[in-house]
Formats: C-alpha cells, structure tokens, sequence
C-alpha cells in the first residue's frame, strides 16, 4: 500500500487527471535522457506497434538500469510508465480500482474519470518491448517490478488481472502447477490484496507484497518477493540524526526481510522538501533497503549513480 504524502506536484497530477487528457499531448514531446548520469544511455527503442495506446514518445531513449529505483505512483507522471523506463527505473507502480469490468488507473474514484486502463498503460506497452527485445530495459538483468495497488474489492480485483494476464504469460514470472517460472516482468500486489483467492489457481502470475506483521520464515519468492511497511512506523523526517530506537528499528525490519529471502521497501518517506530527500533516501541505502520509492524521477536517479548504485 502506498500513501504518500501528498506533494503540489501529485495535486496537479491529479488534478490533470480529471480534466480531459488528450493522447497526443501525453506523447508529443520526447522524454531526454539524464544529461549528468555517470553511465552509459541505451540506444533508442524501436517499438513501434501502431495499435498501442501509450506507445513510446518520440525520441525515448530507456535510461541505464537502476535496480534500486521505484517509482512510486507512476501513472501520475506526464507520461506513465515512459517516465520511469527514461530514467531506468527498475520498477514502477500502478494503483487499480475495478469498475464496471474494468482495470482502471487512479489513486482516487475521481482519478478513474480518466478512463485509462491498466492493460493499456502498462501490459500492452510493456509487453512490446519484452516481445521485441526480451527485456523491459536492455541492461536490466533481474525481472522489472509492476508492483500494482489494489484500491477495493480486493477479491473481484484480483481475479479480474490475473484473468487479464493470461493473455500475457510470455512476458510474466509465474507459478505453474506450483512451479515457478521466470520471466521478463515480476507482477506484485499490494493495498487491499486478500492472496488467497489466487493462491492455489493452476497458473498464478502475481505475487504479494507483504507488510511487518506478515514476514515469512522461509523463503518464498514465488509467493512474497517484497515486503513494505510505512515509514510512518519510524517517524524522523531527516533534521538531525534519526534517533538510536528508529535506526535500530529500521536496520532490524531489513535484516528480518532480508531473512525471508524478500525485498524490502518503504512507503509514505518524506519528499517535499528538495534538501531533505536525499538524507531520507541515504538512511534507508545505508540500512540495506532494497526498493526506494519517490516521485522526483531524475532526483534519485542522480542520487543512486552518484553513489554508483
């Protein structure tokens, strides 16, 4: 689940959302890569596939691949899922209310008024670039993460994806007949995920994302790849040093996900202030967090290359 704080540009996001959104302003203006990264850009991609609806923008260019980067709320930025892919992001999120048979993308009800749907934004895009070059980004050599944020109806929500996704097995890491199968995407559901509606299909493509109170034992990557929690549950919003009790609560919540064999992240951290962004995001790379969410794409792409992560 991911409740950010609420910035001026997530308002205007959302504020954009409600009016009406031409397509052709989502994709007229070429998204450039970083002109101060450390590492080398991939060339340009060549999906070209005139039947999607969020195709890449003139010009994109994927950005080098940044393990450690999540986009948080994705479908927020001037242009969902191309946005992150520029800044090399190695994983993005969605939220996703079902309403009337659709998939659609909103942190809100009102949001969905835009009428964009998880499948087109981000299924269809994303499985022309796997079908064409086998991989989301060209040097990212691990499963891209679509952590996808299920608002209501968990039950009918979840049934209503992993339906969609058969459509898309080629591109997905899944669990066959209780096997695991790789692939080029990892599907995690978060937010209001009730698992066990899911969990004994014959073929199952998502996995969960888990919280504090829920870390498995063992390891179990097919089913609970990422575990997050609040940042909330510690407090500091980066003046001063974090107090001893929360950094020994951070570093004791990462070693206990880490012991689970998952990943581990954490949602609603501080961005507003500029200044106080890369302390906050330095605390949690020191701790050994895996995942570091933000808003502010090229800030933190910045930020992990000069740290040469």
């Amino acid at each position: 689940m991911s409740r950010g704080p609420v910035t001026r540009r997530g308002l205007l996001g959302r504020a954009a959302l409600v009016g009406a959104i031409s397509l052709g302003a989502l994709s007229a203006a070429p998204i450039m890569p970083n002109a101060r990264a450390e590492k080398p850009l991939i060339g340009p991609s060549s999906t070209a596939d005139p039947s999607l609806v969020n195709p890449p923008p003139p010009g994109f260019v994927p950005g080098s691949a940044l393990v450690r980067a999540h986009a948080h709320n994705d479908y927020l930025h001037p242009r969902p899922l191309w946005d992150a892919l520029a800044a090399g992001f190695g994983s993005v999120e969605a939220d996703v209310w079902y309403r009337e048979g659709r998939l659609l993308l909103g942190h809100t009800r009102v949001e969905t008024l835009s009428a964009r749907t998880l499948e087109q934004w981000y299924i269809q895009p994303l499985a022309a670039l796997v079908r064409e070059s086998g991989r989301v980004l060209p040097d990212l050599e691990q499963p891209f993460q679509l952590l996808i944020d299920v608002k209501e109806e968990g039950a009918a929500t979840l049934l209503a994806i992993e339906e969609m996704l058969q459509g898309y097995r080629d591109i997905l890491c899944r669990v066959e007949d209780g096997r695991a199968v790789d692939g080029a995407i990892q599907v995690v559901y978060t937010g209001n995920r009730p698992f066990s509606v899911i969990s004994t299909a014959p073929v199952r493509f998502g996995t969960m994302d888990g919280h504090d109170g829920d870390v498995p034992t063992a390891p179990d990557p097919a089913r609970m790849p990422l575990v997050s929690e609040s940042w909330s549950m510690l407090g500091w919003q980066g003046f001063g040093s974090m107090p001893a009790d929360q950094e020994e609560h951070l570093e004791r919540f990462v070693a206990d996900v880490h012991a689970s064999g998952a990943r581990a992240r954490f949602w609603g951290a501080p961005e507003l202030l500029p200044g106080r962004r890369p302390v906050i995001w330095d605390a949690q790379l020191n701790a050994g967090v895996d995942l570091i969410g933000t808003d502010h794409l090229q800030h933190l792409r910045e930020h992990l290359l000069a740290r040469g992560l």
